[in-house]
């Protein structure tokens, strides 16, 4: 499976399971100019071993729960300028390659287990979020839960991190 879409700009969500269970590590699915992508719905990547881009997402408010759980392929993103919330379990359980650079100035909620279990060592993640300390994420993400946190910097520090 090869898929490329270039032009998306009517796209508004994608729907439960859409791309699960893509099983050939060699399927490439490569989509761009999502420019209305408001969501990325429960189990859309779930367990799937494609190489997956996904770009010019500048609507993206929310990442839902279980999106790319067990996801073991590869994951590029591009612009997440509008992205509000990672849910509880979003990344749970994902052993792929993410390569996520993205500056989440809106970004106010990481859900319960968001990254739990996730990790990769070739992954590079920059966040660009510009606040390290635990303390200040606590402070600013009023609904960051501590599981959330140690998930996250349980996968980070097991990866190429670079956080701003």
């Amino acid at each position: 499976l090869n898929i490329t879409i270039l032009q998306l700009p009517k796209l508004a969500e994608f729907g439960e399971y859409a791309f699960a269970h893509l099983s050939n590590p060699a399927s490439i699915l490569t989509l761009s100019n999502m420019s209305i992508l408001a969501s990325i719905e429960r189990y859309t990547f779930k367990a799937s071993e494609a190489s997956v881009t996904l770009d010019f997402m500048p609507s993206l408010s929310k990442i839902e729960s279980y999106a790319f759980t067990q996801f073991a392929g590869n994951l590029t993103t591009g612009a997440m300028p509008s992205l509000e919330k990672i849910e509880s379990y979003a990344f749970y359980g994902a052993s792929g390659v993410f390569h996520i650079v993205a500056d989440l100035p809106t970004l106010t909620y990481i859900g319960e287990a968001a990254f739990y279990q996730s990790y990769h060592p070739d992954t590079l993640v920059n966040l660009q979020i510009f606040w390290i300390s635990r303390h200040f994420l606590l402070s600013r993400f009023g609904n960051f839960e501590e599981r959330s946190f140690s998930s996250l910097i349980q996968m980070l520090t097991s990866s190429s991190l670079k956080l701003r």
